[in-house]
């Protein structure tokens, strides 16, 4: 994306996209909307998203994820609203959304989370809105939403 430095809005759903790697948006410093919905995205790599500071919103609805690992989200401070709902994604782990010191909605919805582990949402304690709906949930552990 050399070049487009000034650039503010991204869409880049409906490709085939399978995994974003490290440093992808790397020169977008800018950047408040990044929609990479409808792709076929199963892993983020840690680091993908380092470079986007100013980023406000990322979509990631309609994707094949099923975890979300240590240091997916690194680097977007700024970041207010994460949709990551119709993607595979079974459980939550402690530490997923670290760093996501701002973030005011969170959409989980139509997943297949059946497990919430403890600290799964720890920091988080400027979220608003957390969706849930349409998993697997048959228990909420103690703890689970210890930090919110």
């Amino acid at each position: 994306f050399t070049g487009l430095g000034n650039l503010w809005d991204l869409y880049i759903s409906y490709n085939q996209l399978s995994s974003i790697p490290p440093g992808a948006f790397s020169g977008l410093v800018f950047l408040d909307y990044l929609d990479l919905s409808y792709n076929q995205i199963s892993a983020i790599l840690p680091g993908a998203f380092s470079n986007l500071t100013r980023l406000n919103t990322l979509v990631l609805n309609f994707n094949n994820l099923v975890s979300i690992p240590s240091g997916a989200f690194t680097g977007l401070g700024s970041l207010w609203n994460l949709y990551i709902s119709y993607n595979q994604l079974s459980s939550i782990p402690p530490g997923a959304f670290s760093g996501l010191v701002f973030l005011d909605y969170l959409d989980l919805s139509y997943n297949q989370i059946s497990a919430i582990l403890p600290g799964a949402f720890s920091n988080l304690t400027r979220l608003n809105t957390l969706v849930l709906n349409f998993n697997n949930l048959v228990s909420i552990p103690s703890g689970a939403f210890t930090g919110l």
